[in-house]
C-alpha cells in the first residue's frame, strides 16, 4: 500500500511538473506561428497594394520592439514613390496598422543581434531587413524565450523573404 502510495505520488509530481513546462512550450509555439502570420500578412499586403499618387506606400513590413515586448504591422509611406527605391533606413515615415504584446512569461532574446524591421516592398515583393537603423542581409532569426531563459523557439527569415517557425 505504501508502494503505490509512492509511485501514484512521483507520478503525479512528473504530471504536474511536466504540464507547466509543456504549457509554456505550447505558448512559445503559438506566439512564433503568430509573429510569422504578421510576416507573411505584411508580405502578401506588399503584393496587393494600391497605388495612390496622394498618399504613395511603399509596402508593409513589421516592426519588433524588443525592449516593450511587443511587435507591429505597419505600412511604409514616402514623399514619393522614387523614395521607395533607395530606403537606406527605417525612420518614422510608417503609419502603424496593428500592434501586438507578447503574452506574460515570453520575452523577445538576443535584441542585440535581432532585426528590428521586416519591410517589404512591391511588387516582387522586395525584401529589406534591418537592425536598428542600418539595412542588413542574410539569415536572421527572431528568438522568443520564457521569462526564465529555460525555454525557446524561434522563427527564422532572411533575405529573400522566406518565413520558417
Amino acid at each position: 500500500m505504501l508502494v503505490v502510495i509512492g509511485v501514484t505520488g512521483l507520478l503525479s509530481g512528473m504530471v504536474i511538473l511536466y504540464g507547466g513546462s509543456g504549457r509554456r512550450l505550447v505558448s512559445l509555439s503559438v506566439e512564433a506561428a503568430k509573429i510569422a502570420q504578421v510576416i507573411q500578412r505584411a508580405k502578401a499586403a506588399s503584393v496587393l497594394v494600391e497605388y495612390r499618387p496622394a498618399e504613395p506606400v511603399c509596402g508593409y513590413g513589421v516592426h519588433l520592439a524588443y525592449a516593450e515586448r511587443r511587435y507591429t504591422f505597419f505600412r511604409y509611406l514616402a514623399s514619393t514613390l522614387e523614395d521607395c527605391n533607395t530606403i537606406s533606413n527605417i525612420d518614422a515615415g510608417y503609419d502603424e496598422i496593428n500592434s501586438f504584446s507578447l503574452p506574460k512569461g515570453i520575452v523577445f532574446k538576443d535584441a542585440s543581434d535581432g532585426i528590428s524591421d521586416i519591410l517589404f516592398i512591391p511588387p516582387d515583393p522586395r525584401t529589406l531587413l534591418f537592425r536598428s537603423t542600418a539595412r542588413v542581409n542574410g539569415n536572421y532569426k527572431i528568438l522568443l524565450a520564457s521569462e526564465d531563459g529555460t525555454l525557446e523557439h524561434a522563427v527564422g527569415i532572411n533575405s529573400g523573404g522566406q518565413v520558417s517557425f
